[in-house]
């Protein structure tokens, strides 16, 4: 059981700093044009136009990637013997893959930035705003496997 809760707290602690630098990143210079009153996700999601649910989704943004990462590890972990046989580097593709296609490119649900959306979302989502979304996601988790690739094989036993 400790496998599993040093193998989570790394999954979660990497997931939410490189979620928090690359969503802030992307934000403040990319998407931010979105969020606003007149912006292509202001028909469906929060926004800065709307203060008082605005505030309530950044105090809850933390709290809610937490148990994000929490339900990626969990899905993960049986993995985790079989991961660590691989080279650093299969390691890294393989989760890089995991956490950019599996949970978020190749995802069921529609959105910005993956294939459902693509398909699904109205032309004011257009093919552009897509392809910015999906770098966010693809550098985002490239980043995450990085990290997370080299830190689980540390103190691994």
């Amino acid at each position: 059981m400790t496998k599993y809760f040093l193998f989570t707290y790394k999954f979660v602690l990497v997931f939410l700093i490189t979620y928090l630098i690359f969503g802030t990143f992307f934000y403040i210079f990319i998407t931010s044009k979105y969020y606003g009153i007149e912006g292509a996700f202001s028909a469906f999601l929060v926004g800065e136009g709307d203060r008082e649910l605005w505030d309530l989704a950044r105090s809850l943004m933390i709290p809610f990637q937490i148990i994000r990462g929490i339900l990626l590890s969990t899905v993960l972990y049986p993995f985790y013997d079989q991961i660590l046989t691989f080279t650093y580097k299969k390691r890294m593709l393989v989760i890089w893959g995991y956490i950019t296609i599996v949970a978020g490119v190749a995802s069921g649900l529609p959105a910005p930035g993956n294939l459902e959306g693509i398909l699904f979302m109205k032309p004011v989502i257009t093919l552009g705003i897509h392809f910015e979304i999906f770098c966010e996601l693809l550098l985002q988790g490239f980043a995450f496997s990085l990290i997370f690739s080299k830190w689980v094989e540390i103190n691994r036993h």
